[in-house]
């Protein structure tokens, strides 16, 4: 019985290649068996030495030629630059997802590539041992060169790990693994870059030595060989990350293409952190060090501009200025006759910096559209490098021409997809496209717009103002509409990212007129003509500009303990920024340095820290910098451990872990350092209690050095003065422009922004234009895709609803892992660190908590044991920014969502009925003394937190539950009197048809009924119920409790059969519109039933039937 073959064994009958393979072992083991025959038997050296070196070179050719390209799809070769006379390696590899290799093949090849010069190493070693056949060494010693050579070629070649896979599988012995593997490292001197969006093709004989790009459709017509090694790569091991000067980015893999030509030579790549996710190619374009990165695949716009800027400045401290160099829509006008083709370079206008972000701005009353903001100036080094450009135009120089005619000339792949297409056609702006055909082979040719015609392959540069937005412009009316009110000449997507990141020019080839007539046809000869523009113009800028950054590899590098990336989202604060390094710089060197940053919690100082600290790097690489996190004592000993070991500090116990890094950062040969403490709002960690003298606090682990500065960030502002004295800077929320571009590059679809301007400025007011709360509602509108109105919406349900919204956690990579995100839990921990210290300052909270949140005077406090008590209690709310005061009348304002946490707390801490009870004797206290003092001014105050704490439901709700417990007649009089004064002054300022007026008169209504006073109560519930009606409607739950009381007060003046009546009314509408089992209809139904079983109901029963069911 035949025995079943698998694929890959070493079987004839298995080959694809029989004939092939037959021919590769041959000439193979001709070889050794022809030397092995001639040393054992024929002892004539000369035949043999000619018939094995025959046999040597037939199976080196057809290795390499023939037997490698069948057998795996691999092939190599030298190739040498006529134009220059460089040569080069090329290397090359067949697509595993378009070729299939057999199986066997692979097996027969790489067992035959690895055991053959092992085999010819054995025979060296035997011809020195037996010193007779020393003479045969030189021979073995040719056939060594011709076998290694092709075993490391081919294992060059091997993109796939072919050669580990199949060299693991053949030998399995751990011996030859190891030699195998030697020869794979070896080979790692020869560098190659492989990248998905770019293949490089092989090409024909006719054109060796042209490496060429080609498109994803190309490479299928073309499924063989699809890569080659850069023929301009060149080993500069020498260079740092600060040598690179010029950034160059791209957002299509088209216009990488192109900037990829435009290298002098290719370096190699250098290590990145962890949190770079770009990838880089690093070469030379006339003499600059250059950084080419492209955006991420189909992920375009501002905001990804933006996050690659922001790790290539990072990266590589020594970029002095970027290039966004690609493809953009042209503007055809009578200012500038833009064709396809021409290169638009931003420069500045009177009105503008050279890149205005269009889409950007504010939605006015009338429909119009201001937009506001404006983004930096390119840098002038590169503005007087365009200049001369100008002029070199002017008197008929054009570098740009010869560049690109040199790079299509020496790399003719590039010539079918980066060649000028013939037709440029510019159709009016009234005619839309025809067809369904990409090109405009069914318009219109009458509706093409006249144009005089230009010299074949001319193209103009056109210095101007460039528009960059987030949304692709494929309407000519809407594109002329913009560009006409400022004089745009381009339109584009990724410019606005960077500008203020990285000070940048932008260079855009023409490709389409931004009308419905867009097509790809031009886009690769624009991308080619911007390209040779941006190095033309690099080399008029002058070398010299990256000396400094030369020198700063060869210093020693500062230490870096740091736990996050750099936040590729941090917008705004440099204000505050600015004076912290104000502050650093004037004591460098001059003695120890302590800044503390303070505000809200969420309010964004661990950010601001954090940008600090990578520009501190970026402009100082000799400067250590280390991070503490202050959020608990586990995590700053945590801190000083990975300190020491940073250091080079072996065997410190944590416990004399500070003490080493103070010592070590207090002498001068540590250098210049940077130590933040993050976090540091635990006034216990830091400052020892009075009568405590053994605690050891952080404080006095303060190193001392004129090399170092400390930075930290608090809640506490009272303890940040003590900590630093008087270099204290607060953090105040965003402003308006900085937290909408916050939002923006928080949101997946950013353009929600733009489809209402004033409804993100509503929900950005809703979250106080906090970051931690534009970032958590960001974080919740991706998860949940939804818009910017329903995330509003949700902010405007019932408190508890809201602060479970802000309750929700999200992830953030720049937050600690130990320490929840949501605001609500933010808040939470402010106000642990205020209940152990200040009693008072949280009676004050709770009070404030119950009233509304803005102008609070402070005569309305509770009342303090002594002024400074409470000059205390309010300075600690103060520090931990709970509360601000004004300057002018010393009002306090507390802060919206801490008010709203506030009183979410006081509910789960079951607080809430009795602190809103105490909060309204106090109020009704203070309202009768300015009564009573015809204090007009200060009555005017008052009121509206009466009217707050009137008009909670939560509050009202309280009060029904209250008129069933029994009051003394002077308590039900006080609180008419109150309700009596609160309702006047409603009437006057809200109106009677407002819900407060309503609701205090539904109070007033409850008070008089428990007084007894029932004509009074009469008057009153029929104003209210005859208002409700017609504000809130017959069929609304508010209306039909006063239809209830109603039917009490009528029963209790002795009209039975009406209030019958209008209880079985009130039955019959509750039962209809709210449900036959709610509390409020069975409450009316169980009254209604015992009126209508009793012949006679008093006054008395009355009351405590009313005690019992007023709903």
């Amino acid at each position: 019985m035949d025995q079943q073959h698998q694929a890959g064994d070493l079987n004839w009958r298995l080959s694809a290649h029989p004939i092939t393979l037959l021919f590769f072992l041959g000439f193979r083991i001709g070889a050794l068996l022809m030397y092995l025959f001639g040393v054992l038997f024929i002892r004539n050296f000369v035949l043999v030495f000619i018939l094995t070196l025959l046999l040597l070179s037939a199976d080196f050719y057809y290795l390499k030629n023939i037997a490698g390209r069948r057998l795996v799809g691999l092939r190599w070769w030298n190739e040498v630059n006529t134009a220059t006379g460089d040569s080069h390696w090329v290397f090359e590899s067949s697509d595993p997802n378009v070729r299939t290799i057999n199986a066997t093949d692979k097996r027969f090849f790489w067992l035959s590539l690895y055991a053959t010069p092992a085999l010819w190493i054995g025979l060296a070693v035997l011809a020195i041992v037996t010193l007779s056949s020393v003479i045969w060494l030189s021979l073995v010693a040719i056939a060594l060169v011709l076998t290694i050579t092709n075993t490391v070629a081919f294992s060059r070649c091997d993109r796939f790990g072919q050669a580990s896979t199949f060299a693991n599988r053949a030998f399995g012995g751990s011996l030859i693994n190891n030699i195998a593997g030697g020869l794979l490292d070896s080979c790692e001197r020869y560098h190659c870059r492989f990248n998905e969006m770019e293949l490089q093709l092989s090409i024909p004989m006719s054109q060796r030595g042209q490496v060429g790009v080609y498109s994803t459709q190309e490479i299928a017509s073309r499924p063989h060989y699809y890569f080659l090694i850069p023929n301009k790569h060149t080993n500069m091991a020498s260079l740092t990350h600060c040598d690179y000067t010029v950034a160059w980015i791209c957002a299509l893999p088209l216009e990488l293409a192109a900037a990829k030509a435009m290298l002098d030579k290719i370096h190699d790549p250098l290590p990145q952190p962890p949190t770079d996710h770009n990838i880089y190619t690093l070469g030379t374009v006339s003499g600059h060090n250059v950084i080419v990165a492209c955006l991420p695949a189909g992920v375009y716009g501002t905001i990804s501009a933006s996050t690659v800027v922001s790790h290539i400045t990072s990266t590589f401290p020594g970029v002095r200025f970027g290039l966004m160099v690609g493809i953009g829509g042209g503007v055809p006008g009578n200012a500038a006759d833009i064709r396809l083709g021409d290169v638009v370079v931003s420069q500045p206008t009177g009105l503008s910096t050279g890149v205005i972000q269009y889409d950007y701005g504010k939605a006015l009353y009338d429909g119009q559209f201001q937009r506001t903001g404006s983004l930096n100036k390119p840098p002038p080094v590169l503005l007087k490098a365009v200049s001369q450009m100008q002029s070199d135009c002017m008197t008929g120089k054009n570098p740009v021409n010869k560049i690109m005619t040199d790079i299509l000339q020496s790399n003719h792949a590039l010539g079918e997809q980066f060649s000028r297409p013939e037709s440029d056609w510019l159709f009016k702006p009234t005619y839309l496209h025809k067809g369904g055909s990409l090109d405009c082979s069914g318009c219109d040719q009458k509706q093409l717009v006249n144009r005089a015609p230009r010299a074949a392959g001319e193209h103009y540069i056109h210095p101007g103002l460039i528009a960059s937005g987030d949304q692709v412009i494929k309407d000519a009316k809407l594109r002329d509409s913009i560009a006409q009110e400022v004089g745009i000449l381009c339109f584009e997507m990724e410019a606005a990212g960077l500008m203020d990141e990285l000070p940048s020019l932008v260079i855009r080839g023409i490709c389409d007129y931004c009308d419905s007539h867009k097509h790809k046809k031009w886009q690769g000869y624009a991308a080619l003509t911007a390209a040779a523009y941006a190095k033309a113009l690099l080399i008029l800028v002058p070398k010299h500009h990256r000396a400094e950054s030369m020198q700063d590899h060869t210093k020693r590098a500062g230490h870096w303990m740091i736990p996050f990336g750099r936040n590729p989202r941090f917008v705004g604060r440099q204000d505050v920024i600015a004076k912290v390094e104000q502050l650093i710089q004037q004591q460098d060197g001059n003695g120890l340095s302590k800044v503390a940053i303070c505000g809200l919690g969420g309010v964004g100082k661990t950010q601001v820290a954090l940008e600090l600290a990578y520009r501190m790097r970026e402009r100082d690489p000799e400067r250590s910098i280390f991070w503490i996190p202050c959020t608990s004592d586990e995590s700053v000993e945590q801190a000083y451990t990975s300190m020491t070991q940073i250091l080079g500090m072996h065997d410190v116990k944590p416990a004399e872990a500070k003490d080493r890094i103070k010592g070590y950062l207090s002498k001068e040969h540590a250098g210049k350092w940077l130590l933040v403490f993050d976090n540091a709002d635990d006034y216990r960690m830091w400052i020892r209690d009075s009568g405590d003298a053994t605690t050891s606090v952080l404080r006095y682990f303060i190193p001392q050095s004129e090399n170092g500065c400390i930075l930290f960030t608090s809640r506490n502002r009272k303890l940040a003065v003590k900590l630093v004295n008087q270099h204290v800077i607060p953090v105040h929320s965003l402003d308006q422009r900085t937290a909408a571009d916050m939002l923006k590059r928080s949101l997946i679809q950013s353009s929600l922004i733009y489809d209402s301007y004033e409804t993100t400025l509503n929900l950005l007011d809703q979250l106080t234009y906090l970051p931690l709360a534009i970032t958590q509602a960001a974080a919740y509108i991706n998860e949940n895709d939804i818009g910017l109105a329903d995330y509003i919406a949700l902010l405007q349900e019932q408190e508890p609803d809201v602060i479970e919204l802000l309750s929700e956690n999200f992830e953030d990579e720049g937050r600690y892992a130990a320490i929840q995100n949501p605001v609500a839990s933010t808040w939470l921990i402010s106000f642990q660190h205020i209940q152990q210290l200040n009693a008072l300052a949280v009676e004050h909270l709770l009070f404030m908590a119950c009233i509304n949140p803005r102008d609070i005077p402070q005569s309305l406090l509770p009342q303090s044991p002594s002024q400074k008590k409470r000059v205390d209690a309010l300075g600690l709310l103060k520090a931990y920014s709970f509360i601000t005061e004004q300057t002018s009348d010393h009002s306090l304002y507390l802060h919206r969502l801490v008010h709203l946490a506030t009183r979410n707390w006081m509910r789960q801490d079951q607080r809430f009925s009795l602190q809103t009870s105490k909060t309204a004797q106090l109020l009704w206290k203070a309202l009768r003394d300015v009564v009573c003092n015809e204090n007009r001014k200060l009555w005017r105050r008052y009121l509206p937190h009466a009217l707050f704490l009137v008009g909670d439901n939560e509050f009202q709700n309280q009060q029904e539950d209250n008129a069933a417990k029994p009051l003394d007649q002077s308590q039900w009089m006080e609180a008419e009197e109150v309700g009596l004064q609160l309702l006047k002054a409603q009437k006057q300022i809200l109106g009677l048809e407002h819900d407060n007026t309503l609701t205090s008169m539904h109070n007033l209504v409850i008070t008089q009924m428990s007084q007894g006073k029932w004509e009074e109560a009469e008057e009153m519930n029929i104003q209210l119920l005859e208002t409700q009606k017609q504000v809130l409607g017959l069929e609304h739950y508010k209306t039909l409790t006063s239809m209830h009381k109603m039917a009490i007060i009528s029963k209790s003046l002795g009209k039975a059969e009406a209030a019958i009546s209008l209880m079985a009314e009130c039955v019959r509408l509750r039962k209809r519109y709210l449900h036959p089992d709610d509390p409020d209809t069975s409450r009316s139904t169980r009254t209604l039933n015992g009126w209508q079983g009793m012949s006679h109901l008093s006054t008395h029963s009355y009351i405590d039937d009313f005690s019992l069911e007023t709903p």
